[in-house]
């Protein structure tokens, strides 16, 4: 039996964010929607995800870290972060076993599922559930903003390794670039 490849390996408490990285406790602020873009102030509203996953690619975060610590020019800096909501695998509604399953086997385009993490590869060593990631639900955030998060109420939990990594990037950036066609192809 071959040895098992680490998928995970814990986040650390400090440094540059990482792709693949997943994150508990992100609280996103959008302007209400429906409010008047006129009014002063802007109503807000607070939108908490339970889990997120950073996909912005890691040459980006790292070059970004370097220039924030005066190691780069400030044309490195990124000004958002792309993030994709991630929720518990035992809480999504994708109708029916058949869908079920190819989500499990990472056989559906739309969806990533994410292998529950042992405690002992959690930065808070506290395990991350089976999680699936819906690719159409994705958002950005300010990159200092979220720096300041995970110093607070949000916590770097994991973050995915090796071919695990290259996979949900490669997963991320198909779902992106379909075409859609006008109609499907006929067969006789």
């Amino acid at each position: 039996m071959s040895p098992e490849v680490p998928k995970y390996q814990p986040s650390l408490p400090a440094g540059e964010l990482r792709q693949g990285e997943i994150l508990s406790g992100v609280v996103q602020v959008r302007v209400t929607e429906g409010a008047d873009l006129d009014a002063d102030p802007l109503p807000l509203t607070k939108i908490g995800h339970d889990w997120t996953v950073v996909i912005t690619q890691d040459c980006d975060l790292e070059q970004d870290a370097r220039a924030r610590n005066g190691k780069a020019s400030q044309d490195k800096l990124l000004r958002d972060v792309l993030l994709c909501v991630a929720q518990e695998a035992s809480t999504l509604e994708a109708g029916g076993k058949d869908i079920w399953k190819r989500i499990q086997q990472n056989k559906d385009e739309r969806y990533q599922f994410l292998e529950r993490v042992p405690p002992e590869l959690d930065a808070l060593e506290q395990g991350v559930p089976e999680l699936v990631i819906d690719f159409k639900q994705y958002f950005t955030l300010p990159t200092d903003e979220l720096y300041e998060r995970v110093k607070s109420q949000a916590k770097r939990r994991c973050r995915l390794v090796n071919e695990y990594l290259a996979h949900l990037a490669s997963r991320f950036s198909y779902f992106q670039s379909r075409v859609a066609l006008p109609e499907e192809h006929a067969s006789e």
